[in-house]
């Protein structure tokens, strides 16, 4: 009786061996479907934050009439741009909001940044100058999630930049 096939042991081993194996690229599979997702996320949040951060700068490099938006603290500046209008950012600090605001004139503060996109910090520093220097405005922000992806919850991003104006009025004061 020469029978060809496999025992029932054999079969068994067969199928358990190919079941892990399936189980693990399964499971590596979905890791790696979260790991993009969450790097999608990161990299809308960095886009938008960039953004942001632009639209503030190229503001700033045309204005005159720097200040702190509040004497209290330091998480807004005001200043004049260069159509000749106040204009101010700050940092809406408000846990249900976490976002930079834009106001032009008298009109109501407006959000730049996503909902997405929580501010978690921002502050202000702004350098006069003098008579031949150029003031500056520094300022600093660290960006998160809104929580909506588990996997990157604690993550942050920490952007600091200085912005000088081009408005140089020597022996002027600004």
């Amino acid at each position: 009786m020469n029978k060809k096939g496999f025992t029932l042991i054999e079969m068994t081993v067969a199928v358990t061996i190919f079941v892990i194996i399936i189980s693990v690229a399964t499971g590596i599979f979905i890791r790696s479907l979260r790991a993009q997702k969450a790097i999608t996320v990161l990299m809308a949040i960095n886009d938008n934050a960039s953004q942001a951060v632009e639209q503030i700068a190229r503001e700033l490099r045309t204005a005159i009439n720097f200040a702190p938006l509040s004497t209290s603290d330091n998480r807004g500046v005001t200043f004049i741009n260069v159509d000749g209008k106040i204009v101010a950012y700050r940092w809406n600090n408000d846990p249900a909001v976490l976002a930079i605001e834009r106001r032009l004139g008298t009109e109501n503060f407006q959000p730049i940044t996503s909902p997405d996109v929580r501010i978690k910090r921002m502050a202000f520093c702004v350098e006069p100058g003098g008579v031949s220097a150029a003031p500056r405005v520094t300022f600093v922000l660290s960006v998160g999630t809104d929580g909506s992806v588990t996997e990157i919850r604690d993550i942050e991003t920490n952007i600091q930049t200085t912005i000088s104006s081009r408005n140089i009025r020597i022996g002027q004061e600004i």
